[in-house]
C-alpha cells in the first residue's frame, strides 16, 4: 500500500472562532472595510508583538485569509449590478440603489474606499425584495420542472406511515458520484495534496446500507461514524507534472422519509439535569451565542407559550416569514450567522437553520445540526429534541408549505424528505486525519477540503462535481 505521508504528524485542530479580533484598532479597520491598513497593522503586529502566543498568530493571520475571502465574495462592480436589475426594471435611480442598500436588499461593502457589491448581489434582489420578486415572476416565462412533485412527495410519506405505523417510510437507493480535481498550477509538482471528501453518515432509520463502489486513490481512510461529526474519505496525491489532480468517490446508501406526527398535548416536561440537555440548550460562540437583541426578539415570538413544540412552531413560522432565501457569502467571512441574518433580513439554508436553532435553544429547546446534500445541491437542516418524541428533524429553509392540509403545512417541523444525503451531524466540527491549516469552509462540510504543506488550498483554487441519482 501506498505511504500516508501526514499521519506521522501530530493532529492538531486550529480554532479560529471569528470572533472580534482582540487588537481593537485591526477589527476597527476590518469593520469599516480599511482592508489593506488592517493587513499592514497586522503584518507590524506580527513582527514587533514578541508576547503573542501561537493561537494569536494563528488568528491573526487568518483575518488576513478572512479578508481575502470577502474580497472573493465581492466583486460586482455598480455597474455589473445595475446590468442585471434592467433585465427586469429597466429604468433605476440612483434613488432606488440607496433605498435597497439600506434596507439590506442589496448587499454592498466598501472595501479600502471602493464600493463593491456581492457577487449575488443583484439576483438576491429579486429574492430579497417583496416589490422586486413580485416584478421579476411576472416577467419569468421559465416553467417549473417536471418529473418530481414536492406536494405529492410529502402526502405518500405521510399517508405510508399512518398506514404502517412506522417513522421511517418511503425509502429512495441512490448512488452518488463525488469528484474534486485541483486547478493546474496551484501546487508545486512533487508536493503531497491531502483531500477530504464528504461521505454518508450511518443514521438509524434515516440513512442505511452504504456501499463504496469506487475511490480513487484507492488508498484512503475513511473516519469513524460515532467519534468524528464530519463524516470523510481522506487520501493524498503526489502532484506530478502534466497529470490531472483528481479525487473522486461513488456510494450508494438507502435514504429513509422521517414522519413522526407531534402531538403538543402529549408533550413532556425536559429533564433540566440530563447532560446532552444542558449540551444542546447552551450556547456556543461565535454563532449560537443568546444576544440582547436576539432575547428581544424571542420574547416578541414566544410570549407566554410554555409548551416546548408550540413554541419551536412560532419561532419556525417567524424564521419562514422574516427570512427569506438568498444565496450566501461564505460562512467563514461571517462573525455570528444568526446575527447577520437578523441585520440583513435573509439567509441561505444554513443561515435561517442556525437563526432557528439559536432561538430554539433559547426557549429551552435542544437543537442540533445536520446537513448535506439534496438531488442537486447542498443543504442544511437540524433536529430539536421533544419529549418524549426524541430527535425531530427541522428544516427551516423549506419553512412552512402551501398547504390547506395542517400535516403538510407543517412537515418540515419534525419530519423530513426521503431525497437526502446525511454528511454531518454538527458543525465546525473535527477531522480525521485533522486538518494542518484553516478550513475554506469553518462551519460546514459538503464540497470537501483540501490542503497541502503550503496550506490550505481554498475553493477558488479546484472544482467539484456532484451527481445524485436513484437506482433499484
Amino acid at each position: 500500500m501506498k505511504k500516508m505521508f501526514y499521519l506521522i504528524l501530530p493532529l492538531l485542530f486550529f480554532s479560529a472562532l471569528l470572533g472580534q479580533v482582540k487588537n481593537q484598532k485591526i477589527e476597527s479597520l476590518i469593520s469599516k472595510g480599511e482592508f489593506a491598513r488592517a493587513e499592514k497593522m497586522i503584518n507590524d503586529e506580527l513582527v514587533n508583538n514578541k508576547n503573542l502566543s501561537p493561537i494569536d498568530k494563528l488568528d491573526l493571520k487568518y483575518e488576513i485569509e478572512r479578508m481575502d475571502r470577502i474580497r472573493i465574495d465581492f466583486t460586482k462592480s455598480e455597474k455589473d449590478v445595475l446590468d442585471y436589475i434592467k433585465k427586469y426594471i429597466p429604468v433605476v435611480t440612483k434613488k432606488d440603489i440607496k433605498k435597497w442598500e439600506d434596507e439590506k436588499s442589496l448587499e454592498v461593502m466598501l472595501i479600502d474606499g471602493k464600493k463593491m457589491y456581492f457577487n449575488s448581489a443583484a439576483r438576491n434582489l429579486f429574492r430579497i425584495n417583496k416589490e422586486c420578486r413580485e416584478i421579476k415572476s411576472k416577467q419569468d416565462t421559465s416553467k417549473p420542472i417536471e418529473g418530481f412533485n414536492l406536494n405529492n412527495h410529502l402526502n405518500e410519506i405521510i399517508s405510508e406511515a399512518l398506514q404502517t405505523n412506522k417513522m421511517s417510510v418511503k425509502p429512495i437507493r441512490y448512488r452518488i458520484d463525488y469528484s474534486v480535481t485541483l486547478n493546474d498550477g496551484v501546487v508545486p509538482a512533487g508536493e503531497v495534496v491531502r483531500c477530504w471528501l464528504p461521505f454518508p453518515r450511518e443514521v438509524e432509520g434515516r440513512q442505511e446500507d452504504i456501499k463504496i463502489v469506487s475511490a480513487y486513490p484507492e488508498n484512503y481512510i475513511l473516519s469513524d461514524n460515532n467519534s468524528h461529526m464530519h463524516r470523510s474519505l481522506y487520501s493524498e496525491q503526489v502532484v506530478e507534472n502534466g497529470k490531472k489532480v483528481k479525487y473522486s468517490v461513488s456510494f450508494e446508501y438507502t435514504c429513509y422519509a422521517h414522519y413522526n406526527k407531534v402531538d403538543p398535548q402529549q408533550v413532556k416536561p425536559y429533564n433540566l439535569n440530563d447532560v446532552d440537555y444542558k449540551k444542546y440548550t447552551s450556547q456556543r460562540e461565535p454563532h449560537i451565542v443568546f444576544t440582547d437583541e436576539l432575547k428581544k426578539i424571542s420574547s416578541e415570538i414566544v410570549g407566554d407559550e410554555k409548551n416546548p413544540y408550540l413554541i419551536a412552531r412560532k419561532i419556525f413560522a417567524w424564521v419562514d416569514g422574516f427570512a427569506p432565501w438568498a444565496s450566501a457569502r461564505e460562512y467563514s467571512t461571517l462573525r455570528n450567522i444568526p446575527m447577520y441574518c437578523i441585520e440583513n433580513k435573509h439567509g441561505d439554508c444554513g443561515i435561517q437553520t442556525l437563526l432557528f436553532m439559536t432561538l430554539a435553544r433559547m426557549n429551552g429547546i435542544p437543537t442540533k445540526w445536520q446537513s448535506g446534500w439534496e438531488p442537486t445541491t447542498m443543504h442544511d437542516w437540524c433536529q430539536m429534541f421533544i419529549e418524549p418524541f426524541g430527535w425531530v428533524p427541522v428544516d427551516q429553509s423549506y419553512g412552512l408549505q402551501k398547504s390547506d392540509d395542517e400535516s403538510v403545512k407543517w412537515f418540515y417541523l419534525g419530519n423530513i424528505d426521503s431525497r437526502r444525503l446525511i454528511v454531518n451531524d454538527d458543525y465546525s466540527s473535527l477531522f480525521y486525519p485533522a486538518k494542518m491549516h484553516p478550513r475554506s469552509e469553518t462551519v460546514d462540510f459538503q464540497r470537501g477540503e483540501l490542503e497541502w504543506r503550503g496550506g490550505n488550498i481554498y475553493f477558488k483554487d479546484w472544482d467539484y462535481d456532484f451527481s445524485m441519482k436513484e437506482i433499484k
